[in-house]
């Protein structure tokens, strides 16, 4: 019987890749890492914004809350429609804070900072823009309220309506 052997350096029993297989598969290896890189780099910007925006939404709850807070302070007597108050360049002071003409809410603002006082506590807020305040009246009976308009790093500016005194006000269109 005649048997035929196989050389081992024969073309048809090579074992491993050739130079051109090893570079495609770096090719491929290559442009998938950087697709995972790229969407990797995508993902944190987004988080980023995303965490920002949750920043900004909190600050902005926290100062509704003090302005209600503060707002609900000022009593005024039965015989007077609104609160006196007085208005400077970035400033509102609105009397009779706890029920006393003597003590007001005061709130100020300057170098991006809006604070809120009552004259022994104050509690300040970094990073606003720009803010108006007013006295105004927020519903047809007369109730009067604090309008309260920041803009906090934000195109659109957050407008807080805190009512004074403990009365709330009245839903629309309830009887």
């Amino acid at each position: 019987m005649w048997r035929r052997r196989r050389a081992s350096l024969s073309p048809g029993n090579e074992e491993g890749f050739t130079l051109v297989e090893v570079l495609v598969a770096l090719a491929l290896l290559s442009t998938l890492g950087l697709f995972v890189w790229a969407a990797s780099a995508s993902g944190e910007k987004s988080l980023r914004r995303i965490a920002d925006g949750v920043r900004r939404s909190a600050e902005i709850l926290e100062l509704d809350a003090v302005v209600r807070s503060y707002a609900q302070r000022v009593l005024t007597p039965y015989w007077l429609q609104s609160p006196r108050s007085e208005r400077a360049p970035g400033s509102l002071s609105v009397s009779y804070l706890d029920g006393s003409q003597d003590t007001a809410l005061q709130i100020s603002f300057g170098s991006q900072t809006l604070t809120v006082s009552d004259g022994v506590h104050s509690v300040a807020f970094k990073g606003v823009q720009d803010a108006r305040m007013e006295i105004t009246s927020a519903t047809p009976q007369g109730a009067s309220a604090l309008k309260l308009t920041v803009r906090v790093a934000g195109p659109q500016p957050v407008t807080i309506l805190a009512a004074l005194g403990c009365r709330p006000f009245p839903l629309v269109g309830a009887r």
